[in-house]
């Protein structure tokens, strides 16, 4: 369960699914940037234009063109500074006789699929690109093969979709789903299994109302509230009405006013009522076991400011103080002040446990790695001294502008704050420019 499935849920459900366990997320993974559906869209968008780079080398990388790099950049030296179509239509008179047959057949399918868009629908042109391209088969033998072969059909019912409105046409199919990518806006990946199957269930809070399971996971918990709507010029109340903040123009200043003051401190008190509310049915999911985790930012620091805030704000009422409730404005703070306030008691019905990211990634599966000598290996074959050699030097070989490699391509602020102490020296040389007149 979590507060909120829009950012985080996906990335549960992707760890599950790459654990080979089932799982029904209410919330799905981006469906426009599977990979899948990605070289589809690429394909359609070359049918439509084929004088588009990055669509084309990613269908031509893809198993449905099936070249390799090498052979990219041999197509690519046939004309350097033409588009990369044009160099396919270049490359066919120099290359080998292998990857000549290769580009023939590429084009020859493109060549089809351009003719055949004219008079096809959307869906059907889309089923046979499926067909001819075997990618539709292929996709099914990758990881999660079932759900990618699922993310194909729901692409083949959209499009079949879409033919059924107003708009019809390759190029305006094409258009819309490049909208609806940059409108921050998706369509949601296909579900392969249901809710009430036999599950991982990742959900809100607020949608497991009313229900229970066996073990509930209460995710998340160590982030903030959203209380953003507090700081805003203008807060409106039902009831107290509206309040503004005060603006003299003659000395340049502002501040709240007692009326927006009085809002904001209400409006808090509400929105943190709900977040309790909202807690309690968190708490009150599970039948056997609870497992709630939460991260924390240096914990015993955090930990033994939390104690000295407890020994000055004591009970009210059997309750925790309400000042430090409105004091901490995320639910594992609130589970810690409750626990830390009777940790005894608590101890009966409950057991903490902190883990440092070391351990954490500790419980994560290492690939095993067997290492072995390359050149003894060859030594027991029986391999030329000679062909060793040159085998040798090839592995050895250090790359000439390695210092290049470890420049980064831009920073953020923060990273070269933290990195300040860490120098890199980088002689340039002298420019063109300068070595002309004497420098």
């Amino acid at each position: 369960m979590l507060r909120s499935t829009a950012n985080t849920a996906p990335i549960y459900e992707q760890e599950i699914l790459n654990l080979q366990m089932p799982v029904f997320s209410d919330s799905s993974q981006e469906y426009l940037d599977s990979i899948e559906i990605q070289t589809v869209m690429s394909l359609l968008k070359i049918i439509d234009n084929p004088i588009q780079d990055i669509p084309l080398v990613t269908v031509m990388r893809s198993n449905i063109g099936k070249f390799t790099d090498d052979e990219l950049i041999q197509i690519r030296l046939a004309d350097k500074q033409d588009n990369f179509y044009t160099c396919l239509q270049k490359a066919k008179l120099s290359v080998e006789k292998e990857l000549r047959q290769k580009i023939e057949t590429f084009l020859e399918n493109i060549s089809l699929w351009r003719k055949e868009q004219e008079y096809l629908a959307l869906d059907e042109l889309i089923w046979k690109i499926y067909e001819d391209t075997g990618y539709y088969h292929y996709v099914g033998l990758m990881p999660n093969g079932m759900l990618r072969q699922a993310n194909l059909r729901m692409l083949f019912e959209r499009a079949k979709q879409y033919e059924t409105a107003s708009f019809k046409g390759l190029y305006n199919f094409i258009h819309f789903i490049e909208k609806l990518r940059l409108s921050s806006g998706d369509m949601g990946a296909a579900k392969i299994i249901g809710e009430n199957d036999n599950v991982v269930r990742i959900m809100s809070i607020h949608k497991s109302k009313g229900l229970e399971f066996p073990v509930v996971f209460l995710a998340s918990t160590g982030k903030q509230f959203n209380l953003m709507d507090l700081n805003q010029n203008l807060l409106l109340h039902q009831e107290l009405g509206i309040g503004v903040k005060y603006i003299d123009y003659e000395k340049q200043v502002q501040y709240d006013t007692l009326s927006k003051a009085a809002i904001r401190n209400k409006t808090l008190v509400e929105t943190l009522s709900e977040e309790m509310r909202i807690l309690y049915v968190a708490l009150t999911r599970a039948k056997e076991k609870l497992i709630i985790t939460g991260m924390k930012k240096e914990y015993e620091k955090q930990k033994e400011k939390l104690l000295q805030q407890i020994e000055r704000y004591p009970k009210q009422n059997q309750k925790v103080n309400s000042i430090l409730v409105k004091k901490y404005i995320k639910y594992i703070d609130w589970i810690l002040l409750v626990y830390f306030y009777e940790p005894s008691k608590m101890g009966e019905i409950a057991e903490l446990k902190k883990y440092n990211k070391k351990e954490v990634l500790n419980f994560c599966e290492k690939a095993e790695t067997e290492e072995f000598d390359i050149l003894k290996d060859l030594e027991k074959q029986k391999i030329d001294k000679e062909k060793i050699e040159e085998i040798s030097k090839i592995l050895e070989d250090s790359y000439a502008y390695e210092l290049s490699t470890k420049i980064p391509t831009k920073s953020s602020v923060t990273k070269l704050k933290k990195g300040k102490d860490e120098t890199i020296e980088v002689n340039f040389g002298v420019p063109k420019f300068m070595r002309k007149r004497g420098y």
